[in-house]
């Protein structure tokens, strides 16, 4: 059964009726799916039409409502009209005339990330962010997390909606703390953010990049910070010791922090010690988790990527 499960769901997104979701892509549709799911009226939006790609005849069937560009003269309120809520999809830029008037009108609007998450029951959720590795790291945890004999499953920016992963753990019965979510983040997707708290953030690294969404490297940099936002001394966040914007980032959270480094050693966490990869885990002594020679993967960006 799906439902707004979270403690801090808002009462603005509880008590809608009516929910809007700005943009049809992958992320959109699995937003509208699992609104469908709450028992929600659902109208996309989107400035193409959009009516031959996949999935979307299937939506219009089960009474989803489209609205596709806008017609002239015709103002960013009129499309919002009748909405109690908006999803807005990581694709669609904050300076977006429909966005944009949704803040003005001080309509609620919440990213397709954290829809997803405050739906995900007593499952845990892995975040991967950072300008570079998420792929990779997403895919290496949810490998780690199988082969540990966990119920995973992987989910996000990798091409596979959060939504709809949290509908497929749905219907397989497994939103509860056995099963574990790895969801790539970027941050695109954070930037409509209010409680998104994952229980693991793992923050790879921080260098400039989508400056010209962000506008400046201290935006992108704070946009990336939300990972970790509303995180609690219960859950961990995970950062590289070797990047000055993770350590700052770091400095703020109120989450338990574990460091990883190719440099040098740290007090909790992994790093590279020659040729051996360490893990020390708090009040433990460290441990030699495997050789370098040993490690499918080449370079040493990999090698940051697996201790984190």
């Amino acid at each position: 059964m799906i439902r707004l499960s979270k403690d801090l769901t808002s009462p603005r997104l509880l008590n809608a009726k009516r929910i809007g979701v700005l943009g049809a892509g992958i992320s959109g549709q699995g937003a509208a799916r699992l609104l469908l799911a709450l028992d929600k009226s659902v109208l996309i939006l989107d400035d193409r039409d959009r009516s031959d790609q996949p999935g979307v005849g299937s939506l219009g069937d089960r009474g989803v409502d489209f609205r596709w560009g806008r017609a002239r003269g015709d103002e960013p309120a009129d499309s919002l009209q009748g909405l109690d809520a908006l999803v807005v999809s990581p694709g669609i830029a904050p300076d977006h005339p429909i966005r944009m008037e949704a803040g003005r009108l001080g309509l609620f609007a919440i990213s397709e990330i954290e829809l997803a998450w405050l739906c995900s029951g007593d499952a845990r959720t892995v975040a991967i962010s950072g300008t570079n590795g998420k792929t990779t790291v997403t895919l290496l945890m949810h490998h780690i997390a199988e082969a540990a004999g966990l119920r995973s499953i992987k989910a996000g920016n990798i091409g596979f909606a959060f939504s709809d992963a949290v509908l497929e753990a749905s219907s397989a019965s497994q939103l509860d703390r056995g099963a574990i979510f790895s969801v790539e983040v970027s941050s695109f997707q954070l930037e409509c953010t209010h409680r998104f708290a994952p229980d693991i953030a793992i923050l790879l690294n921080v260098t400039p990049d989508h400056l010209d969404r962000h506008g400046r490297m201290e935006a992108y940099a704070d946009v990336k910070q939300r990972v970790t936002a509303n995180q609690t001394e219960e859950q961990i966040l995970i950062v590289n010791q070797d990047d000055s914007q993770c350590l700052r980032i770091a400095q703020s959270s109120r989450a338990r922090i574990s460091l990883f480094s190719l440099e040098r050693a740290v007090e909790s966490g992994a790093w590279l010690d020659n040729d051996l990869l360490i893990v020390q885990r708090p009040g433990r002594k460290p441990k030699r988790l495997i050789d370098l020679t040993r490690l499918p993967l080449l370079g040493m960006h990999n090698v940051a990527n697996c201790l984190a």
